[in-house]
Formats: structure tokens, sequence, C-alpha cells
């Protein structure tokens, strides 16, 4: 069972800086929630690497970004031959919270990330496996931009997967 990290204890701050927001382990574990029964019914296991790292972008916003991501890697990150795992978790990269969503799927090149985050259509081979329109990773990169965080997509060695950074 998954429990929820305590709240960051509060720094010294000027009296003009926002609170710290919500721990970003808050947003993964309901993004989780969210998604685990429909990833396990496909065989799929996801995994949450909690974080008590305060979130420092819009709550909702960030949600709404990440459960896209989550939701595509249920959707078309299965292993070769089905199955496989997700992981979802938080690293710092250049003094930066970013969150990583990994499948062991096959991904998409560069071309595809860069079709889909504008032509709003699916691309490869999700054209035909989902129902939806393909507006999910176009939306996520907007939603991204407007709050200084960046999407981009990233290649493990047991799959792909994509980094949000600027949380």
């Amino acid at each position: 069972a998954r429990t929820a990290p305590a709240a960051p204890a509060a720094a010294a701050a000027s009296p003009d800086a926002p609170p710290p927001g919500p721990p970003i382990g808050r947003i993964l574990g309901s993004v989780a929630d969210m998604f685990g029964a429909e990833a396990a019914a496909k065989g799929m296991d996801l995994r949450v690497v909690d974080s008590s790292a305060p979130l420092s972008a819009p709550p909702l916003k960030a949600m709404r970004v990440i459960s896209n991501l989550v939701g595509n890697a249920v959707k078309y990150g299965a292993a070769p031959g089905g199955g496989g795992r997700i992981l979802l978790g938080v690293r710092r990269r250049g003094g930066r919270l970013c969150v990583e969503v990994r499948d062991e799927g096959p991904g998409l090149s560069a071309a595809e990330f860069e079709a889909a985050l504008g032509s709003g259509a699916r691309v490869g081979r999700t054209a035909g496996a989902a129902e939806g329109h393909g507006l999910g990773l176009g939306i996520c990169a907007e939603i991204a931009a407007e709050e200084g965080m960046v999407l981009e997509r990233i290649e493990t060695a047991r799959g792909a997967g994509f980094r949000l950074t600027g949380l």
C-alpha cells in the first residue's frame, strides 16, 4: 500500500513568496489511483516512486498533463507481447523538479512526437489503436508551456516515455 508523504516543513521565505505547493507525491498517487485498475487489467504494473518535494506548478494543471501521459502509457506502452511496467517518478534536473512517465513500449520517434504536438492527430501505430482524437500531447505541451514547464520525449533502455520539467 502506498502512503502519502508528510508535507515538507515550511522554509524561511520572504513574505512575498508564494507558499509551497502540495507534495508532488499526492498528485502522482492520485494519478496512479485513476489508472491502476486499467493498467492491471492489461497485465501492466503501474509503479509510483513517491516524493515529498513541493509542487510549484498549479496542481490541477500538473495533474491534467501527468494523467494524460500515464493514460497514454496504459493505452500504448505495453511491452512487446503484452504486459510490462509503467514507472511514474520524480527527479531533479538542473535544480528543477521533473516527472517522468516510463513504459516498456516502443514510444514515438522524434518526428512522430513533433507531429503529435502540432497536428492534433494520432501518429504511427496509435492511429487506430484507441478511442479519442489524438489531441492529448498537443494540449499537454500547451499547458506545460503556459506554466513555464517543458514536455519532452525520452528513450530508455527498456522502452520510452515522457518527461515534464519545471514542476
